[in-house]
């Protein structure tokens, strides 16, 4: 019995992140043959979905009751309890967007540095640990000026200063994925 499946394999081992191929490697390896090259080859070992229902692409694009809101992002978030980052990323990333996750803002320079493009959001708490979210924003503002920045924070007290800063909206923990995909929305 010789029969190709696909199967979904990790394309990139990096952490929080969603990125997955469909692959017949598996199948190829086993016969001891080279994965195929051809169209019909490929439609043959990577089954199409029985209906466009239980495609990963449609229940991506329309996981929001039947109609895309917005567009995907690249979104850096920035906060400093993974516990938090975390469920955020989840919330973004089941949504289609692509997240650049980091707990610090050291790791957050870092991650602009090696991710070679501009992200089109930065989602940054405003208290950091040995830093803070509005000078990190600053900073990456006055790099990219065509980026969006929303801040996020647990202290209600810390609101007026970044929102005094008029480098973008304040969202308040704990949100639910509706609150943050409105605000991504509204900017």
């Amino acid at each position: 019995m010789n029969r190709r499946t696909a199967s979904v394999v990790p394309l990139i081992a990096l952490p929080r992140t969603s990125f997955f191929c469909l692959a017949a490697a598996g199948a190829c390896a086993a016969a001891c043959m080279a994965p195929p090259t051809d169209a019909a080859a490929i439609d043959a070992a990577v089954p199409c979905p029985t209906s466009l229902r239980k495609s990963f692409r449609f229940n991506r694009m329309f996981s929001l009751g039947g109609i895309l809101i917005h567009p995907p992002m690249t979104i850096l978030v920035v906060e400093d309890d993974p516990a938090v980052l975390a469920v955020v990323d989840l919330m973004l990333t089941l949504n289609g967007h692509t997240v650049l996750a980091a707990e610090d803002a050291d790791q957050a320079r870092f991650l602009l540095t090696d991710h070679g493009g501009q992200p089109d959001l930065l989602l940054v708490d405003i208290v950091l640990p040995g830093s803070n979210g509005l000078d990190l924003a600053r900073a990456a503002k006055a790099d990219y000026p065509t980026l969006k920045i929303l801040f996020m924070t647990g202290l209600l007290h810390q609101s007026p200063k970044a929102l005094r800063s008029g480098l973008g909206p304040v969202l308040h923990k704990p949100f639910t994925s509706d609150t943050l995909l409105k605000a991504l929305k509204g900017l």
